[in-house]
């Protein structure tokens, strides 16, 4: 990784309030059509929660490769705000607990 190299093309600031909603829609755009793509090379009608781990055992070592696409309508500009979330993640079978959640907001 290089930050800040001259040799980059120029660019806006990097920071929470603005990253995030430009880059939330293409993660998001790619973390459904993964779902999606496990669903069906799985055969499995939902993927998510106590299937998640029978679903991705039916893949082997197969791969899933998708590519997520920016979203109109679910980015902003200029957000004034920041959330934290403190969360941890079984490996094995993909269950996420969250265990603490912090937000703050410009309410200017």
């Amino acid at each position: 990784m290089r930050v800040g190299d001259t040799n980059f093309p120029q660019a806006g600031g990097s920071g929470g309030s603005t990253t995030t909603p430009s880059v939330a829609p293409a993660v998001f755009d790619a973390c459904t059509k993964a779902l999606q793509q496990l669903q069906q090379k799985a055969g499995v009608v939902d993927a998510r929660g106590a299937n998640w781990l029978a679903a991705c055992k039916k893949l082997g070592v197969t791969p899933l490769t998708v590519s997520g696409q920016w979203q109109y309508g679910l980015s902003s500009q200029g957000a004034g705000g920041v959330q934290f979330a403190e969360v941890e993640v079984d490996t094995e079978t993909g269950f996420v607990k969250v265990k603490k959640i912090t937000c703050i907001q410009d309410a200017a």
